[in-house]
């Protein structure tokens, strides 16, 4: 049964995965700083219309300690119309909340921590120690240029891997 799992926002990500594992990826698309809200629509209802039985797990996401409320409307916003995308192609969907994902696939994996004032634990270092544990062979780059990991696509990865577990 395929899961697709998306991590909601500018630079969140898409991934699509069934038993055999990893079947699509995609960045949201953007034009400039904006998502391209068409593309997004386009992607999702071609894998819809491609695998039979989809369900989609969607981050639960609320307001980030700190942001403006420019970019927690923002945020908000892009929630809102992925939720309203798979709602209209009538895709099945669940909501799952980072803390709830993550407890799950962070099973096993050594607590990493930020430096800095405040010990807290860095959770895309764990996220990126999970991914690479559970898909060693998975390209976590967003372009072939880059070197660096993208986070999205790495929490989409592990929100899809969720759903696929919480699916059996």
């Amino acid at each position: 049964m395929p899961v697709l799992g998306i991590d909601p926002g500018r630079q969140g990500s898409m991934v699509l995965l069934d038993t055999q594992g990893v079947i699509e990826q995609h960045v949201m698309p953007t034009i400039g700083k904006v998502l391209d809200e068409r593309a997004i629509s386009e992607i999702i209802r071609k894998m819809y219309a491609k695998h039979i039985g989809l369900h989609v797990y969607l981050e639960e996401v609320h307001a980030i300690f700190g942001s403006s409320a420019k970019a927690t409307f923002s945020f908000g916003d892009t929630c809102g119309f992925l939720r309203g995308v798979v709602t209209a192609f009538g895709i099945p969907y669940s909501k799952v909340q980072p803390k709830t994902w993550q407890a799950k696939m962070f099973e096993g994996i050594p607590k990493q921590w930020k430096v800095g004032k405040v010990k807290r634990v860095d959770t895309k270092r764990m996220a990126l120690l999970a991914s690479k544990r559970l898909f060693p062979d998975f390209n976590n780059l967003a372009t072939e240029r880059c070197t660096k990991p993208h986070d999205g696509l790495i929490d989409a990865l592990l929100i899809a891997e969720f759903g696929r577990r919480d699916r059996q």
